[in-house]
């Protein structure tokens, strides 16, 4: 009801309302794989080869609508795990738990562009043809990945001392 109110007022003064839906709102699941090693670099080579599509971690989402215009945002991120055959000394286990926090600080930043693509097709409606919608924000979720070298300029790298 309230956002019925919002949404008559802004049609009164002229604007569009401002979507409620948040990354909050998304449904997300985080799914592992396991890397093993005894040391950061064996962790890092670990992580090349057992990575999804050659990738430290890798997030997917997926907007979707009934008729009504109702948006889902689901989002399936898939990160690293340290195997029970690591044998890692305690500042490399806290380094691979720094990095993975910021790992997933980066993959929910392509959440966030899941969630605004729904934002989008929410605030034109629901159209029929979203393709240029979709095109926008797949093409932010690869500009992230160019800007932030797949979140290493965000903490994405195992530093060994």
């Amino acid at each position: 009801m309230r956002f019925a109110a919002v949404a008559a007022l802004a049609a009164a003064l002229g604007t569009a309302p401002v979507s409620a839906f948040t990354v909050d709102d998304a449904d997300i699941t985080v799914t592992t794989y396991q890397v093993a090693g005894n040391t950061l670099a064996e962790i890092e080579r670990s992580m090349a080869e057992r990575g999804p599509n050659g990738f430290w971690a890798y997030t997917t989402w997926n907007v979707n609508w009934t008729g009504g215009c109702a948006l889902t945002v689901t989002a399936e991120i898939i990160m690293p795990e340290l195997g029970p055959d690591t044998n890692l000394n305690a500042s490399d286990v806290a380094e691979f738990a720094r990095m993975t926090e910021a790992l997933y600080a980066h993959e929910m930043l392509h959440v966030e562009n899941g969630v605004a693509a729904a934002d989008e097709v929410e605030s034109q409606g629901c159209p029929a043809d979203t393709s240029d919608i979709f095109a926008t924000y797949n093409q932010a979720d690869i500009d992230l990945d160019a800007e932030t070298d797949h979140g290493f300029t965000q903490g994405v790298y195992l530093d060994a001392e």
